[in-house]
């Protein structure tokens, strides 16, 4: 197998680490800002129920509690701050290269897209998601809360004078300061029902697309023997170019005319069971996907409630109504908010162990398939639940079905007939089972992969790129390609 033996790039199976540092301790800060805005807001009830009382008399530990949250809150503005220009740095690096690979290739005649070029293309998608989340984050919580913050330690600097019996701040009214302070939060209210928005279109987009491309690989599905169905596929890849089609049509049906029927026929339904099983792997990653998007999507319409709510409370005591009951409900929304925010970090950190869990466990099954034959893998492949279910092993089958064609033959000199047999001697040594000795089966099984590749959205130039790879033992990359697009993990655009 070739992810195992390329000199150059091999597909390493070494376990991976979750790296969780970060996350822990942004848990720890939000919850403490969370429990410091609580204690804010009971602070304010109580003064609210009982304004002799004992703890609601306190001016001094409601100004310690307002000095916690605008101390959290300097400090989230710096952090919003430093990964904004980190991903705008990140971003500047991307587009610079993919412009140096569109260059580099624009100079070649073939229509090519290297791997490297598709890498950097998926990079750069994802970068335009995160960025334009990041610019709503950083205008609300680095620009808006920045001034917040500033009207905040006005206002409790103003307190603290007052209760040591200075008069430093006396001048400054305090209509002023919660004008300013509702206002703000006003702005803020509806940066968060932008936000709430965006993410639901985002969401909306994701999932029409992988709907779209899991219904179109379920219709390649016979009701007959619930197999694939090897010409819906190559009609449904090649409905612009009917030469293409037709020309796969033909070799597929000339499988069963030859005369040694009962091989070939056996090679066009073992053919059938791969792509079954590969098709079946990727529909059901897609189902998923939806299925997190649509999880995802209460938290956005939570996100636009909350920023309707506040935004409410805000113009509602700019017009005076209420002055004395709503800042308290807006710091009980606040910390309810936080809450949110601190269960989504959680749930954050426990999908990455989940994954970086499920990774490893794929990683180890593909390190246990047999690694010299390619017919024992596709055998354990469509016989065995352990393999079935594993979108890398999928991904090395594709892998090994895309080599030997035009681009190899480019590549390394060696003519497609030759490079056949090799193959031929290299995955026959499989008890289980034989590649026909005409290459049918080998050439069969290249043109089904591209077409499978299509029907996931891939073009003709990216699935070259992918054949470049593979022939300049660049399998890693490849490698990655291929198990990014059968998960639905990486987009095409």
């Amino acid at each position: 197998m070739r992810i195992f033996k390329s000199a150059t790039q091999p597909v390493s199976t070494k376990p991976q680490h979750c790296e969780l540092g970060r996350d822990v301790a942004l848990v720890s800060g939000y919850a403490g800002w969370c429990e410091v805005t609580s204690a804010d807001a009971i602070v304010g009830v109580t003064s609210l129920v009982n304004p002799d009382g004992g703890l609601a008399s306190s001016d001094l530990m409601g100004t310690g509690f307002g000095s916690g949250c605008a101390a959290f809150g300097a400090t989230e503005v710096g952090l919003v701050a430093v990964d904004f220009v980190a991903l705008e740095m990140k971003g500047r690096k991307i587009a610079a290269e993919v412009k140096r690979l569109r260059s580099d290739e624009a100079l070649h005649e073939e229509d090519v897209t290297s791997v490297e070029l598709l890498r950097a293309e998926q990079e750069w998608r994802d970068f335009r998601v995160k960025n334009g989340s990041a610019i709503i984050i950083f205008l609300r919580d680095g620009v808006i809360q920045l001034l917040e913050v500033t009207n905040n330690v006005i206002a409790l600097g103003k307190k603290c004078c007052l209760l040591f019996g200075y008069e430093v701040l006396k001048g400054v009214a305090d209509a002023t300061l919660k004008t300013i302070a509702s206002v703000l939060s006003c702005v803020m209210g509806a940066f968060d029902v932008i936000a709430g928005a965006v993410e639901l279109i985002r969401h909306r987009n994701e999932t029409r697309i992988s709907s779209s491309v899991a219904a179109r690989l379920v219709s390649f599905i016979s009701s007959e023997d619930q197999k694939v169905d090897l010409n819906q596929i190559a009609s449904m890849a090649d409905e612009n170019d009917v030469t293409r089609q037709d020309r796969y049509i033909d070799v597929v049906s000339g499988i069963g005319s030859e005369k040694d029927t009962s091989d070939l026929k056996s090679e066009l339904e073992n053919v059938r069971s791969i792509y079954t099983d590969m098709v079946r792997i990727a529909s059901s990653s897609r189902a998923d996907i939806v299925g997190d998007k649509k999880k995802m999507n209460f938290f956005s319409y939570a996100r636009i409630v909350y920023g309707v709510a506040t935004m409410t409370i805000g113009i509602l005591i700019v017009c005076g109504v209420a002055t004395g009951v709503l800042p308290v409900v807006a710091a009980i929304l606040g910390a309810v908010g936080l809450g949110c925010a601190v269960y989504r970090l959680i749930e954050t950190i426990a999908e990455k162990r989940r994954s970086v869990k499920v990774e490893n466990a794929e990683m180890s099954t593909l390190d246990s398939l047999n690694k010299d034959s390619l017919y024992e893998v596709e055998h354990q492949f469509c016989n065995d639940p352990k393999f079935r279910n594993s979108s890398k092993v999928a991904a090395a089958i594709l892998l090994e079905h895309l080599s030997g064609g035009k681009r190899e033959e480019k590549v390394s000199g060696v003519g497609k007939g030759k490079l056949a047999l090799e193959r031929i001697g290299q995955y026959c040594s499989g008890a289980t089972a034989r590649i026909s000795s005409s290459a049918d089966g080998l050439h069969m099984r290249r043109r089904t992969a591209v077409r499978f590749l299509l029907n996931l959205g891939l073009n003709r130039s990216q699935i070259r790129g992918i054949k470049d790879a593979i022939a300049k033992e660049q399998t890693g990359h490849a490698f990655v390609q291929l198990d990014g697009f059968i998960k639905g993990r990486f987009s095409v655009g």
